[in-house]
């Protein structure tokens, strides 16, 4: 269907010259919009996602502030799996106590939050 025609099949007038330049065409506006709506969000891991946008607060680390993968890499593999696009189930792994891997369980629901659209 060419942008010039109506539902009805007849084609749309074109704007004055006096408004051609000055008001956007709405069909133009609304095919955007609707390509951007449609349009699937970027597949990040959920490594890359906490290195661009997780915080972590003085009460929860000897190291507060912006999350730095670089600080705890061994957690960078398990929080990949923890990644939306990753087709594991689970994540076991044989640790110590008080090695990051709450916050790490913790930063594998940040995409998930941040990416579902759900109504209230």
């Amino acid at each position: 269907m060419n942008l010039s025609e109506t539902c009805s099949g007849r084609t749309a007038k074109p704007l004055p010259p006096s408004l051609a330049g000055r008001v956007a065409d709405a069909r133009a506006v609304l095919f955007k919009a609707l390509a951007r709506g449609l349009k699937p969000p970027p597949v990040r891991t959920v490594t890359r996602w906490a290195d661009e946008r997780r915080y972590v607060a003085a009460e929860a680390s000897p190291w507060p502030g912006k999350w730095s993968t670089e600080t705890t890499p061994y957690l960078a593999e398990p929080m990949a799996c923890l990644s939306p696009s990753d087709p594991c189930r689970s994540v076991t792994a044989k640790k110590s106590h008080q090695l990051g891997f709450t916050e790490g369980g913790l930063t594998g629901s940040g995409p998930r939050l941040r990416t579902t659209r759900r109504r209230c």
